[in-house]
């Protein structure tokens, strides 16, 4: 299957996985998945990841682009007006046909919060007594809090305190996810599920590395940098933009993939125009399947200043491509990564530090590069397989289906 979110299917492996997976589970478990509408960013690909390993249905709020991603979905319609489509709001009527598939459930997976369509997912599981997982998807991080925190907090003392507290499980996609959720104080059973990482299939010929890069007019004795993601404030991609320019590497080229949103392709431009390094900021916008793999091959680094990234998969995919990183602090992946080697991990949002660390990466080796690559790319393989997220979430499976047998 291709899709925009990568070069093929999650990876090759997942089809083999998912078949284990559904092997290992009860054969009359019926799982249910609520979300809401599939876009761009991590929580699509996690839905099609559980999808993969439980089938079952789909329940999605509001968007009408589930059919890319998953085999079995339910289109709910969100209510027309501004305050409707902001929070999820619908028509109760349209509801009657999901209510009945979500009643004959044996799990309910209740993706992302601060939404309708939670409230009304949690509301079934426990009027009917049946196991229900939150997966926050990085919402309970405390920079989400830092805007429309009224709203957010409200939310949370209306419905979301008692959604989380009486989930059978939280799923956090790292350690630092589930200790920045942790800070809330209520008595969540959170557990750890590492997503699984989408690999490339096969390998970019050098040859192709060095076309996009003559195209570029870069040298090949320049080093790149690869920034991969929406173009949003929280990703920072001008605040990686200044702190190329502070690193003062002029043998350093940065490449900025993905589409607007929040700051645009021409603010990048601009801000690189003005800083005086226009030639070195190349901003391609968004690129899918093999057209993306064949540019992070032609990077030799990658870097991500984002405020947070509770998982961050393109994190995960340059690990896969064998890429150091650097990473800010907000990449709560990096909390996994410490004692791996596999390049700078930030300790604060400074600007200053990113642009010592793109110094570093300037002078340092590329033999050294190389090793660094590859310990994150031996790391990742060993802990981000759809094997392992199998495993995980059919052990949890089982044991929520045993608790609620017993």
């Amino acid at each position: 299957m291709q899709t925009e979110f990568g070069r093929g299917d999650i990876t090759d492996a997942g089809s083999t996985a998912r078949s284990v997976a559904i092997a290992n589970r009860p054969e009359s478990t019926r799982v249910v998945q609520v979300c809401l509408g599939f876009q761009t960013g991590g929580t699509p690909l996690a839905v099609a990841q559980f999808s993969r390993v439980f089938g079952g249905w789909v329940i999605y709020f509001g968007d009408q682009q589930a059919s890319r991603i998953v085999d079995s979905a339910l289109h709910i319609p969100v209510g027309s007006g501004p305050a409707a489509a902001k929070f999820s709001w619908v028509n109760s009527r349209s509801l009657a046909g999901a209510r009945t598939l979500l009643e004959s459930a044996d799990l309910i997976i209740c993706h992302a919060l601060f939404r309708y369509h939670i409230q009304w997912a949690a509301d079934i599981a426990r009027r009917n007594g049946i196991p229900l997982w939150v997966v926050p998807h990085g919402s309970l991080d405390p920079w989400v809090f830092s805007y429309r925190s009224f709203q957010k907090k409200l939310w949370m003392r209306l419905f979301g305190n008692a959604i989380l507290s009486s989930a059978t499980a939280v799923l956090c996609a790292t350690r630092r996810e589930a200790a920045k959720a942790a800070l809330l104080g209520l008595p969540m059973n959170s557990r750890i599920v590492m997503w699984a990482a989408e690999a490339p299939v096969g390998t970019t010929p050098a040859s192709r590395r060095e076309e996009i890069r003559q195209k570029l007019g870069i040298l090949p004795s320049d080093r790149v940098l690869l920034f991969l993601g929406r173009l949003h404030e929280m990703k920072r991609p001008l605040e990686t933009i200044r702190a190329l320019k502070l690193s003062g590497a002029e043998n350093v080229h940065l490449m900025v993939i993905g589409g607007d949103e929040t700051i645009s392709a021409g603010d990048c431009r601009s801000l690189s125009s003005e800083l005086g390094i226009a030639a070195r900021v190349h901003v391609l916008g968004p690129l899918f399947g093999a057209e993306k793999w064949d540019h992070i091959a032609a990077a030799d680094g990658y870097i991500s200043l984002s405020r947070r990234e509770n998982f961050g998969y393109t994190v995960a995919e340059s690990l896969m491509a064998a890429r150091p990183l650097i990473l800010s602090p907000g990449n709560d992946l990096g909390g996994e990564l410490e004692n791996v080697g596999c390049g700078w991990l930030l300790k604060t949002d400074e600007e200053q530090e990113a642009a010592d660390a793109i110094r570093e990466f300037a002078l340092l080796g590329i033999a050294e590069l190389r090793a660094s690559g590859e310990k994150g790319q031996a790391w990742a393989r060993s802990h981000l397989s759809p094997e392992n997220l199998n495993a995980s979430l059919t052990g949890l499976l089982a044991e929520t289906t045993s608790l609620r047998n017993d």
